[in-house]
């Protein structure tokens, strides 16, 4: 029987007529106080709450009055504040659950915060490596570079990669991790209120099981709609790092490019200074060309010597043998000049044709490397 029933049997037992009172009445018109033993007997089927706030309201003895039973009006007065009680403690109890409730909300928002906050510093330090890493691949600094280093630059920079993931995958973990935290919390203190609500009995078994589903729903919504905001966050997080890791590679190709170009224009610039310096004028060429140079001048002074000498030969000085001497030294001497010179000409031709051969040798070289840096593929 619920407190309603009860008060309404101790109401309908206060306003029947004398003629009509049972034993039970009868007794209390002769020992003038209602017993407990009689109460319980009426709120039975009660818990033993229920049946310990009845014994305890301040009934007094039943007046006759106009020939009728009156319970007196501290009787209703002590229902209510009995009423009172329970209202009291039923909304003491839920808000003993609010504030779980709301130190639990506040908790998470603080460990996620804070994680989010450790994920930020983490990406941030890696970051800060990355781009040290790709600074030794800037113009100022790539020509000190090999091939090969430039490539480690690369590789470096993708080891960074499964750290930096792991620490966005941690940060997703913590937070789930610190929701069902909460969680636990807020079911605890659901059980502990289920509990305390049924003991206070101020709601209905069947209220109270409503009031509690409610609340888990409630929870259950705050759960996704959080989860949902980690899952954005995540994919934010994922999707800003390809574009990273995208970028930091535009970075690394420029790199790449601007080395190869810096490394064929040297390569062009050094062949261009060998062709201006030692393959123009070789000096294994200049030493024949002055041996040459020397060679004619002394044939030059021996020839105008000689030619000078062909005033003696003027008759009578001169005999007809002694002309035919001297045009027979001038032969030797003009043969003697030719013979060199056909040499040295034939020499320079040779160092000629040596330069024309180192010339072209060069600039295979320097084709097959233009190729290879312009056609060379990014992976080493």
């Amino acid at each position: 029987m619920t407190v309603q029933a009860a008060e309404a049997a101790l109401h309908t037992a206060g306003t029947k007529s004398p003629d009509k009172a049972t034993p039970h009445h009868k007794a209390l018109r002769k020992d003038s106080s209602p017993r407990k033993d009689q109460l319980e007997l009426q709120v039975s089927g009660n818990s033993n709450a229920e049946i310990q706030e009845v014994q305890n309201l301040p009934f007094e003895s039943a007046r006759v009055k106009a020939g009728h039973y009156h319970w007196s009006d501290k009787c209703s007065h002590g229902i209510q504040q009995m009423l009172a009680g329970r209202q009291q403690r039923h909304d003491a109890s839920l808000q003993a659950f609010f504030t779980v409730r709301n130190k639990a909300d506040a908790e998470l928002h603080a460990i996620v915060a804070e994680h989010a906050s450790d994920c930020k510093q983490q990406l941030g330090s890696s970051t800060a490596n990355i781009q040290a890493m790709l600074s030794n691949i800037s113009d100022d600094n790539v020509m000190q570079l090999e091939e090969s280093d430039v490539h480690k630059v690369w590789k470096d920079v993708l080891q960074q990669m499964p750290a930096r993931a792991e620490i966005v995958s941690q940060l997703g973990l913590s937070a789930e991790a610190a929701e069902q935290l909460r969680k636990g919390t807020i079911d605890r203190a659901l059980l502990a209120m289920t509990h305390a609500m049924n003991d206070i009995a101020h709601l209905s078994p069947g209220e109270v099981e409503r009031l509690i589903e409610q609340q888990a729903l409630e929870l259950n919504l705050s759960m996704l709609d959080n989860r949902k905001v980690y899952t954005t966050l995540m994919q934010q997080l994922m999707i800003a790092e390809v574009k990273a890791e995208e970028a930091w590679h535009a970075r690394f190709e420029a790199g790449l490019a601007s080395w190869r170009t810096l490394r064929t224009q040297h390569a062009v610039r050094l062949f261009n200074e060998r062709l201006a310096g030692e393959l123009a004028e070789p000096e294994s060429c200049l030493a024949i060309f002055r041996q040459l140079t020397q060679d004619q001048t002394l044939a030059y002074q021996s020839l105008t010597a000689h030619f000078a000498s062909a005033a003696e030969l003027v008759p009578p000085r001169a005999s007809s043998a002694a002309a035919q001497k001297w045009v027979a030294a001038a032969d030797e001497l003009v043969k003697q000049s030719d013979s060199f010179r056909a040499k040295h000409i034939a020499a320079l031709q040779k160092c000629e044709q040596q330069v024309e051969e180192t010339v072209q040798t060069a600039f295979a070289d320097l084709q097959q490397q233009v190729r290879f840096l312009t056609n060379s593929s990014g992976a080493m």
